[in-house]
């Protein structure tokens, strides 16, 4: 789970800004929050808003930069320009920085990451610690100007490193901290932004898991959203669907409500299995009240998971659960504000402050209480849809 991103001088990022995840220390303990060991309260679900152009796809980028340049070596020179290019201002250094807590495995404990990098080359710091209060242990600190992940190294060669029989006890944990690290990060940190959704991504998925029953599960859920929907099936590496008149649909056939909603419920219940996090851009876009609502859900439960998103839209941070509380407190909110030398804030637990935020809750009360507006409320969320369909 992610305990904070730092990210500083990437895309429309110019300045450093940081999004803490850990919950308020005087916090109530509730499903909303996982407690580590009694040391740290960790937000389940954090909210990133702004406007257009305001930071928020480069924060999700940024973290999938991280994955690529940890998880992949070849290609380097290509890799090399491409994080050349986003940077914001060519002459300063760039800097990516991630504090994860890994809840289970051989490796379990706190992780800081950084990357840092200019034309020059880079740097890449990783440190762990098995409590929280204990002082951070140092795995590695290397600079080289090739552009090649360390703990990319040390993944690959794990196995055949630690069957060496001269190795120390030092050289162990610094490997296993690595491999930990890698394992957690690449492969149960999943990163979505609005390009990822698409008929490859959904079907690499379904490849990677290879099990039978997922495509029922597939079917069962874009069902939900398009009742006319009855089966899929995968063909030639590829996902389509059956139409009760067993019509075949290519995924960018159907609706687009329905192959995102259907993606990302696949994706979240990928990470709910292996107790992941999720991270979405812009989560509202062809999604309606009942879907984030039914997402929220899933991640304010017992399980080791966290959900942290983007959006342009206040509303998504007011849906209720069953007991009328709000699955998003103030703590869970950043707000990114852009000033007019194009610096970036990302100021905490200032939304409920906002007049038009005020405004919004009040509208949402009415809605609930008055049977008719929101028999209304409802009707234009129907006819949003079919208008995007139409178009």
């Amino acid at each position: 789970m992610f305990l904070s991103i730092l990210i500083d001088n990437f895309q429309g990022i110019k300045n450093e800004i940081e999004i803490d995840c850990k919950a308020l220390p005087k916090k109530r303990v509730s499903d909303k929050i996982l407690v580590i060991d009694n040391e740290v309260k960790v937000n389940k679900i954090i909210g990133i808003i702004g406007s257009n152009a305001s930071g928020k796809s480069s924060i999700v980028n940024a973290m999938k930069y991280l994955a690529d340049f940890i998880s992949q070596d070849s290609e380097i020179y290509k890799k090399r320009e491409e994080f050349l290019r986003a940077q914001n201002e060519l002459n300063r250094i760039t800097k990516i920085a991630i504090e994860l807590f890994i809840p289970n495995g051989e490796g379990k404990g706190y992780y800081t990451y950084s990357l840092s990098y200019s034309n020059k080359g880079i740097n890449e710091i990783l440190k762990w610690k098995k409590k929280y209060n204990e002082k951070w242990k140092l795995i590695f600190d290397v600079d080289n100007d090739k552009f090649i992940s360390d703990i990319n190294f040390r993944w690959k060669f794990y196995n055949n490193i630690v069957a060496h029989k001269n190795i120390n006890k030092k050289n162990y944990y610094e490997l296993t901290a690595c491999k930990e690290f890698y394992n957690y990060y690449v492969n149960k940190c999943l990163c979505i932004g609005s390009e990822d959704i698409n008929s490859e991504a959904i079907s690499n998925i379904i490849l990677e898991f290879k099990e039978k029953e997922i495509l029922d599960k597939i079917s069962n859920i874009a069902n939900v959203v398009d009742n006319s929907i009855k089966s899929c099936a995968l063909e030639n590496g590829e996902i389509v669907f059956y139409n009760f008149d067993n019509k075949i649909l290519k995924l960018d056939q159907i609706s687009i409500g329905t192959q995102k909603f259907t993606i990302l419920i696949l994706c979240i219940a990928i990470m709910v299995y292996t107790k992941g996090v999720i991270v979405i851009d812009e989560i509202e876009n062809n999604l309606f009240y009942d879907i984030l609502e039914y997402i929220y859900s899933i991640f304010k439960s017992d399980k080791d998971i966290q959900l942290i998103f983007t959006t342009n839209n206040k509303f998504v941070f007011d849906i209720k659960d069953k007991c009328n509380e709000k699955y998003i407190d103030n703590d869970q909110i950043y707000e990114l504000t852009k000033q007019k030398n194009n610096t970036i804030s990302a100021i905490r637990n200032i939304l409920r402050n906002d007049k038009l935020f005020s405004r919004s809750i009040e509208l949402e009360d009415s809605i609930e209480n008055n049977k008719f507006i929101y028999n209304m409320f409802k009707y234009m969320q129907e006819f949003h849809k079919y208008k995007q369909d139409d178009d």
